[in-house]
C-alpha cells in the first residue's frame, strides 16, 4: 500500500506528465487505497460495511484508469485514435464508479460470519460486477502485451519492466476477483499476497523509471492487430478453474484452499513464461504458420511497416539503426550490424549496430564475405558449407553468432550488408520465404541509403552551383570595372595632361574603387539577391554619372529629367553593362548615344551602330544566362540587366537588325512626386485651355 502511494508520488514529482503515466500514477493510488480499506475492514469488523464501502469506491475506479493506462501507453494522438471497440469499453468503465456510489451495498456482498471466515459473499449486484472487472483488467492485459510486442526491439528493453510489474498487478487482481466466479466470494484472508504482489509490481515499475527516465522517446506501431496470447492464456485459465471446481467436489474440504493456491501458482507461472519469453512467442508464431497459414509472412503489411519504419529519417545512422530494429524483429535476431561502402577507403565500415560490437572492424574489397555478396547477390547462411570463405571471417562469423548477412544492392553493385546475430529460436527452419523477404527489404534498404546519400550529395551541388552562379555576376561586373579602367588608363596616354581629364580620371579611379568594395563584400556573405536600397532619383543624373566615367569614348547623352525610385547603384550596372556592348559592339567611329525622357513612364534608350543581332538570336537566345555573341563573354550581363530592371518593377526591350546596330530600352515607373506633378501639370494646362477657349476642357 504505501509502496504503490510512494511510486504513485514520484513519478508525479518527477514531472512525467504524459498521459499514459498519468493514469498509471492514479492507478496505483487507487490500489494503496483499496488496499488501505480492505485492512481497516479486517481490523474494525464492526464498522466493516462502512470500510467496504470505500474499498468498493475505489475498485469501482481501477477498470477505467488501468484501461486508459493500457490503451495510451506510448501512443499518440489520444481518445479519438483508439478504435471503437476501445473506445467503448473505456465509456463502460466509466459506468462503474456511479454504480458504486448509488447502489444499495446489500446487492454487492454480505458476510454473516465475518472476519472469523473473512469470506464475502456476492449478490447478484456483486457477481455481475466483479465479472465486469475481470472483463477490463483482461483487456487491459492483453493491451499491455500487444504494446510491448509493438515496442521497436531497441526500445522494447526500456519499457519491459514497467508494463510486467504493472502486469503483475493485474493478474494479481485477476486471479483474486476470479473467486467470484467459482464460489461467488471474495476470499479477503488472500490480502497478504494481493500486497505482496503490489510491492513486487511498484518495485519493477519504478525499476524501470530510474532506469530509463520515462517513455518520451517511444512511440509503438500503429500495426496493434488483436493477435495478444494473454486473452488465450486467460481463457484457457478460466476453464481449468471451472474444471477445478468440478475436481474439487470429490476432494476433502481441507484440500480446497491448497489445490487452489498451487494451481494459481502454477497457472500464474505459465501465463508469465508465455508473456515474456520471445523463444515461445516465436515457436508459436511458427506453430501457426506450419498448421494455420498458406503464407508465413503478410507481404503487403511488412512492407507497409519497413516503409514506414524508414520515412524520415534524418541521418545516415538513424535510418541503419531503424533498418536494423526492423530486421531483428522480422526475423527474430538478437543481434544485427550494418556496414557501408565508403569508396574512398575502398571498405565497408559499421554504420549502426544493436547488441553487436562490431566498432573498429572493416570488410575490404577483397574480403571473401564481400566477394561472396557481391559475386552471388544472395543472402549468406553461416550454417551451410562454405568453403570459399577465409579464416579471418570464420572467426567473426563464430565470435559474433552471425546467422545471416543480406546484401544491399543499388544497380547491382554491392553498397553494403546486414549482419544477423543468433535467432531468437534457434530451432527455427528459415524457408525460401525469409530469404525472399530478407533480400527484398535488403534492397529497399539499400536504395533508401543511397538516396539519402545522394539527396546530400545534391543539396551540396546545389550550394556550389548557387555560390557559381553568384561568383558569376560578381566576375561579370568585375570585369566592366576593369575594361573601364583599362580604357581610362590607355586614354590617360593622350589626355594626361588636360586638367578636366585628371579630375575625371580621379573620379573615375574612386567610384571603380568603392564599387570593388562593395562587391567584395557580397561575394563575402555569399548572397545570390540583396534587397534594393531604393530612393528618388532623377534618372538623367544617373546616366551622365555613368557617362563620367565612359566620358573620352564618344557617348553622346541627351534628353530630359525624370524622376524614378530606384536603387541608383544597381541601376548604374545596367546602365554600364548596356553601353559597354554598345562600345565593344562597334568602332570608334561610331558613337554610342543615350537618350532619356518621360511620359507616362520613365525611359532610356541606348543606341549603337554596331554588329547587331539576328530575329533568331534575339528571340531564342537573348537574356538567357552563359549565351554571348562575345568572344570570351560571360553571357549574363544581358541577363542581370533583366533582372535588376525587372526589380525595379520596369521592363527592358531590344531592337536590332545585323549589322545595322541595336536600341537597348529600359521602362522604369515614375516616382510618386513625378506622377503627382504630370497630373497637376495636365491640370494646368486643362484650365489654360479653358480660358482660352472659353469652354470646359472636357468639351469636344
Amino acid at each position: 500500500m504505501v509502496s504503490a502511494v510512494l511510486l504513485g508520488l514520484y513519478i508525479w514529482a518527477t514531472k512525467r506528465h504524459y498521459l499514459s503515466s498519468l493514469f498509471l500514477c492514479l492507478a496505483l493510488i487507487c490500489c494503496a487505497a483499496v488496499e488501505l480499506f480492505d485492512f481497516l475492514a479486517l481490523r474494525q469488523p464492526k464498522d466493516f460495511f462502512f470500510w467496504k464501502r470505500g474499498s468498493l469506491i475505489f475498485e469501482s475506479l481501477l477498470p477505467f484508469l488501468w484501461l486508459a493506462y493500457a490503451l495510451f501507453f506510448s501512443r499518440q494522438g489520444g481518445f479519438q485514435k483508439l478504435s471503437v471497440f476501445s473506445r467503448v469499453a473505456l465509456i463502460l468503465a466509466l459506468s462503474f464508479p456511479p454504480i458504486a456510489v448509488l447502489a444499495p451495498q446489500e446487492n454487492f456482498f454480505f458476510s454473516p460470519d465475518f472476519p472469523r471466515e473473512k469470506l464475502i459473499f456476492l449478490g447478484n449486484f456483486g457477481f455481475f460486477f466483479y465479472i465486469g472487472l475481470l472483463l477490463l483488467f483482461i483487456f487491459a492485459l492483453a493491451n499491455m502485451e500487444r504494446s510491448l510486442l509493438a515496442l521497436p526491439s531497441l526500445e522494447k528493453w526500456r519499457a519491459k519492466f514497467e508494463i510486467i510489474g504493472a502486469g503483475v498487478i493485474l493478474v494479481t487482481f485477476i486471479l483474486y476477483y476470479s473467486q467470484g466466479l467459482l464460489y461467488r466470494t471474495i476470499n479477503m484472508g488472500l490480502m497478504p499476497e494481493k500486497s505482496a504482489a503490489l510491492l513486487i509490481g511498484c518495485g519493477m515499475i519504478f525499476f524501470s523509471f530510474f532506469r530509463r527516465g520515462g517513455l518520451s522517446g517511444l512511440h509503438i506501431s500503429q500495426d496493434m492487430a488483436a493477435r495478444s496470447v494473454v486473452v488465450l492464456v486467460i481463457g484457457i485459465y478460466f476453464l481449468s478453474l471451472g474444471l477445478a471446481g468440478e475436481a474439487m467436489r470429490y476432494l476433502g474440504t481441507s484440500s480446497q484452499k491448497t489445490f487452489m493456491g498451487l494451481l494459481a501458482i502454477l497457472l500464474g507461472a505459465a501465463l508469465s513464461i508465455v508473456l515474456l519469453s520471445g523463444t515461445a512467442k516465436r515457436k508459436f508464431k511458427v506453430y501457426l504458420h506450419k498448421n494455420f497459414y498458406r503464407h508465413k509472412y503478410d507481404y503487403r503489411d511488412q512492407w507497409l511497416r519497413f516503409t514506414q519504419t524508414i520515412t524520415a529519417k534524418n541521418s545516415p545512422e538513424e535510418l541503419g539503426t531503424a533498418i536494423l530494429a526492423f530486421f531483428c524483429e522480422t526475423f527474430a535476431a538478437n543481434s544485427a550490424a550494418l556496414f557501408v561502402l565508403k569508396e574512398e577507403k575502398n571498405a565497408f565500415y559499421c554504420l549502426s549496430s544493436l547488441e553487436m560490437d562490431t566498432s573498429g572492424y572493416a570488410f575490404s574489397l577483397n574480403n571473401s564475405l564481400v566477394r561472396y555478396l557481391a559475386d552471388g547477390k544472395w543472402v549468406f547462411r553461416s550454417a551451410d558449407n562454405n568453403p570459399e570463405i577465409g579464416e579471418e571471417d570464420r572467426y567473426f562469423l563464430s565470435h559474433h553468432g552471425v546467422t545471416y548477412m543480406a546484401p544491399l544492392l543499388f544497380k547491382e553493385k554491392l553498397e553494403g550488408f546486414i549482419i544477423l546475430g543468433p535467432q531468437v529460436n534457434p530451432e527455427e527452419i528459415v524457408t525460401y520465404e525469409d530469404y525472399d523477404l530478407m533480400k527484398v527489404l535488403a534492397h529497399q534498404a539499400g536504395s533508401v541509403l543511397i538516396g539519402q546519400r545522394l539527396s546530400k550529395e545534391l543539396s551540396a551541388q546545389r550550394a556550389m552551383a548557387t555560390i557559381g552562379k553568384f561568383s558569376a555576376f560578381v566576375i561579370h561586373d568585375l570585369k566592366n570595372l576593369v575594361s573601364v579602367l583599362d580604357m581610362t588608363a590607355t586614354n590617360a596616354k593622350d589626355f594626361i595632361d588636360d586638367p578636366d581629364f585628371q579630375t575625371d580620371l580621379l573620379g573615375t579611379l574612386s567610384g571603380s574603387v568603392e564599387k570593388m568594395k562593395i562587391l567584395i563584400a557580397r561575394l563575402k556573405d555569399l548572397q545570390e539577391r540583396r534587397a534594393l536600397a531604393k530612393k528618388p532619383c532623377d534618372l538623367l543624373d544617373i546616366v551622365k554619372d555613368c557617362g563620367k566615367t565612359l566620358k573620352t569614348h564618344g557617348l553622346k547623352i541627351s534628353g530630359e529629367s525624370a524622376l524614378v525610385e530606384v536603387d541608383a547603384a544597381e541601376l548604374h550596372k545596367v546602365i554600364l553593362n548596356l553601353t559597354m556592348n554598345g562600345i565593344e559592339a562597334g568602332s570608334e567611329k561610331t558613337p554610342v548615344t543615350i537618350k532619356v525622357g518621360k511620359n507616362s513612364e520613365a525611359f532610356l534608350h541606348v543606341t549603337d551602330q554596331g554588329c547587331g543581332m539576328t530575329r533568331e538570336f534575339i528571340d531564342q537566345c537573348l537574356f538567357q544566362p552563359f549565351l554571348s555573341t562575345k568572344k570570351g563573354g560571360f553571357g549574363i550581363g544581358l541577363y542581370q540587366c533583366r533582372n535588376i530592371v525587372e526589380a525595379h518593377g520596369g521592363r527592358i526591350e531590344v531592337q536590332s537588325e545585323e549589322g545595322k546596330g541595336s536600341v537597348f530600352s529600359v521602362y522604369l515607373p515614375l516616382a510618386a512626386e513625378q506622377e503627382s506633378h504630370l497630373e497637376n501639370s495636365s491640370t494646368s494646362l486643362s484650365a489654360a485651355g479653358e480660358e482660352a477657349h472659353g469652354h470646359p476642357a472636357d468639351c469636344r
